[in-house]
């Protein structure tokens, strides 16, 4: 989904769900959104957006959930009409149950 600008931005977001059951396979369950904007700010361009995502491992022994973050977030400054700068900050964080966070 998009919306149309809103005070020079645009904002947007994505949902998405996945499944597996096949046999002889990892069987899961999963689930993706994504919010976000960009616009005109100042002399160039900001983009930003969020991912989360969720996938619950379903094995044998038990289910396992696995999350993930990540922020992105970039400032494009036009210096001629072929060249830019970009400067861009990118954080991710994961969390696995029971192992990694």
């Amino acid at each position: 989904i998009t919306t149309p600008k809103f005070g020079g931005f645009t904002f947007g977001g994505t949902f998405a769900m996945t499944s597996n059951s096949v046999d002889g396979t990892l069987n899961y369950d999963g689930m993706f959104v994504r919010v976000k904007a960009s616009g005109k700010l100042g002399p160039g361009s900001v983009i930003f957006w969020y991912d989360y995502a969720k996938r619950t491992n379903k094995y044998t022994s038990g289910d396992v959930d696995e999350t993930y973050g990540y922020v992105w977030a970039a400032y494009k400054i036009p210096v001629t009409k072929k060249v830019a700068i970009m400067p861009r900050a990118r954080l991710i964080s994961d969390k696995i149950e029971g192992s990694k966070d």
